[in-house]
């Protein structure tokens, strides 16, 4: 949760200073939902 709440803030200030916290959070969120049921097929169609 850590990691994740630093990555956040980090694009948060550096890149999209207007846009809440709350919506890199929920975006964050649902990715890894995506990635985590679609097992390794999904990493490899998103890295690839």
């Amino acid at each position: 949760m850590t990691v994740m709440i630093s990555y956040i803030n980090v694009i948060h200030v550096w890149m999209f200073e207007e846009v809440p916290t709350w919506a890199f959070s929920v975006v964050f969120l649902v990715l890894i939902y995506y990635i985590h049921t679609g097992g390794f097929r999904t990493i490899t169609g998103i890295a690839f």
